[in-house]
């Protein structure tokens, strides 16, 4: 009895190895950084100097974010080193010396369901530049060559979260991933708002939405491998054993 006791121990400590080594690594949130960029509002707390864990740079405010789940989007203001933090992200504004970080989830990009009152925040003279998946002109069906069409279009695509607006020559630029605003006259950029909260998520895999995106300088949330869960797995199988031996 003691030998297959012994046997059934090992075999369950190696499907235990087994299991951890085949679960694929999950991916963790990121900050997308937005320098000379100020959003303003929505703020649901403040840190400065002197707040535990906060050392007044713009580094550590993104962190701060990023170690929150409520937290989806936050503003340094480097005068005096002071960062705000948001759960609903507002619209992008140029301003120098600040620095804005939204957050970015990890697992698809940013690939989202339309829920009912999902709503597009507008930011006039703006542009988001890249990362589109299609684009509508006029003579497109359902586009009628204006902002407000090329908003309700991105809002009527579950994939789109951001879209810009071409004033010259009256185009509209649909965007799974939101890029970075930068400030531009005759461009009028939206990001989708998701209903209940906005911008509500919690930490790990799953999407963004409301802000920035693709890779700008983006603050890595860190990345879970398997290497973790090995040693755990290992010491738990150490311990059934110690455990098996003690009782003999």
């Amino acid at each position: 009895m003691t030998g297959s006791r012994k046997g059934l121990g090992a075999l369950a400590c190696g499907i235990v190895l087994v299991l951890v080594l085949i679960i694929p690594p999950v991916a963790a949130d990121t900050m997308i950084r937005e320098d000379a960029t100020n959003r303003i509002g929505e703020d649901y707390t403040s840190l400065g100097l002197g707040t535990p864990g906060y050392d007044g740079t713009a580094e550590s405010c993104s962190a701060n974010c990023l170690d929150q789940p409520s937290c989806n989007a936050a503003t340094f203001v480097a005068w005096d080193q002071s960062c705000w933090l948001k759960e609903i992200v507002p619209p992008a504004t140029a301003e120098s010396g600040m620095t804005s970080f939204v957050r970015q989830k990890s697992s698809p990009a940013v690939t989202i369901t339309t829920g009912a009152g999902d709503t597009m925040i507008r930011e006039d003279a703006t542009n988001r530049l890249g990362e589109d998946y299609t684009s509508l002109g006029l003579g497109t069906p359902g586009y009628d060559g204006t902002a407000e069409s090329c908003s309700a279009n991105c809002l009527d695509q579950p994939s789109c979260n951001a879209a810009t607006f071409v004033a010259w020559d009256q185009t509209c630029w649909l965007k799974e991933i939101v890029p970075p605003a930068t400030a531009e006259s005759g461009m009028t950029s939206f990001i989708r708002q998701k209903s209940s909260l906005a911008v509500t998520t919690t930490t790990g895999a799953a999407p963004t939405v409301s802000g920035t995106t693709p890779p700008v300088s983006g603050v890595p949330g860190g990345i879970k491998t398997p290497g973790f869960e090995c040693v755990v797995a290992i010491l738990g199988c150490l311990g059934v054993l110690v455990v098996r031996r003690s009782m003999r």
